[in-house]
């Protein structure tokens, strides 16, 4: 559940209430504050899959008066999305990334397609590999080499690894690997140290000068390693009050009797050619692209062999491929022939593999050690709830709405004067279970 100040928890909760969705950005030296005079709908979406751990995903869709303070609104600008709800009760929702802008001056709206930072970025730059160390060791390295800020749950489920690598070259699919083999949910967020405060009486759009009188929004991320699964309810839901329709799932093509997690084990076989690639490079050129070296099948990659001597200016290496771009300071072109050497680790076993369709097989490139992990996701419905939205819930969270406990997989908060939700997640039957 989401920190907030003032009275937002429980003013939320009231039948009349009066509810405010604010956008800030830092505009120059000010930050700019949007709010529901000038923002004609907004609608947030924050989803994880159905496994046992997951990267949060999250998309912001924003239409908007385009005037004087929506026109610096350009692609890579960080927002801050907050709610606001009673006598100073706020809400600290996401920090997002705008996308896509698109703008029809006849009509004078700005349309703004906004993504939490690791939806935003795709690509990655190159990450290290290790040898017989742990999951969450890697992990500290993989963020020291990308820069991040990051707390990570004492208890997440750590194995041992053999080999430590990335997945492929598209960090969302590294961290995926990794955040189920941790059974976690890794959320890109705001800096737990940073605390919220704004002036209550915001007119609709308003600058405000950076000075000391207020905590300015944030403009970087922390990437929070959760614990996931079925925990202590953070809020109960009444049938009368709070829901306008709950439902129950009947398609059970994702409910299993059993779950089995199958250790992987990478081979450490010896070194063999993943590939080569050969080019000619122009003559007093910055940033060529020599081409890319895919390896076919899975690959631990080690060492780069050319045929003479190069300026690599940039590379990006994964365990499905390796790129790379050269600089050349002589006037005269240059062949060169580049060879990537590695380990083969595509030949990996898969130990207590089952094909029996009642039972839901788990395979991780990162689960590699023995280790304990709660299935229980895999064994309930899906259900869906329509309610009249509260912000302060997150993907990951547990509700109750008796007689079930719910964990929720997807939020779908729908602003336009008013606040409605949609909650997707997994139902676990209390009077059965």
């Amino acid at each position: 559940m989401l920190p907030y100040v003032g009275d937002f928890a429980t003013a939320i909760k009231q039948q009349a209430r009066n509810i405010n969705v604010v956008i800030a950005y830092k505009n120059s030296d000010s930050y700019i504050f949007l709010q529901k005079d000038n923002i004609q709908s907004l609608t947030y979406n924050a989803k994880a899959d159905k496994a046992l751990g997951g990267v949060v995903k999250k998309v912001c869709d924003i239409k908007a008066m385009y005037n004087e303070y929506t026109t610096n609104l350009t692609k890579g600008t960080p927002i801050n999305l907050y709610y606001r709800c009673g006598e100073g009760g706020v809400c600290k929702k996401a920090l997002l990334y705008i996308s896509q802008v698109k703008v029809n001056k006849i009509s004078k709206i700005i349309i703004i397609e906004a993504k939490d930072y690791l939806s935003y970025i795709e690509d990655i730059a190159t990450l290290p590999m290790m040898k017989n160390t742990d999951l969450l060791t890697y992990e500290k390295t993989v963020f020291a080499q990308l820069g991040y800020s990051y707390t990570i749950d004492s208890s997440v489920v750590n194995p041992k690894l053999t080999l430590g690598y990335p997945v492929s070259t598209k960090l969302l699919d590294t961290f995926e690997e990794m955040a189920e083999a941790n059974q976690a949910i890794f959320d890109f967020g705001f800096n737990t140290t940073y605390q919220l405060t704004l002036p209550f009486n915001l007119p609709s759009t308003f600058s405000m000068p950076m000075i000391g009188d207020y905590i300015t929004p944030s403009d970087g991320f922390e990437l929070h390693i959760k614990k996931f699964g079925f925990s202590n309810p953070v809020d109960t839901l009444d049938v009368d009050s709070d829901l306008i329709n709950f439902e129950i799932d009947d398609d059970s093509s994702d409910q299993y009797e059993d779950v089995k997690v199958s250790l992987f084990f990478p081979s450490s076989s010896e070194q063999k050619s993943l590939g080569k690639v050969t080019a000619t490079v122009p003559g007093s050129v910055v940033d060529y692209n020599i081409g890319t070296i895919d390896f076919g099948n899975t690959m631990m990659p080690q060492i780069c062999v050319f045929d003479d001597m190069v300026d690599i200016s940039d590379y990006t290496i994964g365990s499905d491929s390796f790129s790379f771009s050269v600089n050349n300071s002589s006037v005269l072109a240059k062949n060169i022939e580049a060879e990537m050497y590695g380990l083969d680790i595509s030949t990996a076993t898969l130990k207590d593999t089952d094909t029996d369709s009642n039972i839901k097989q788990v395979s991780n490139m990162y689960i590699q050690g023995a280790s304990v992990y709660d299935t229980e996701i895999f064994k309930h419905p899906n259900c869906t709830l329509k309610t009249f939205g509260n912000p302060l819930y997150e993907v990951g969270d547990t509700i109750r709405c008796a007689p079930y406990d719910v964990l929720i997989l997807e939020e779908n908060l729908v602003f336009s004067g008013g606040l409605k939700c949609t909650l997707k997640g997994v139902a676990k039957d209390n009077e059965i279970n």
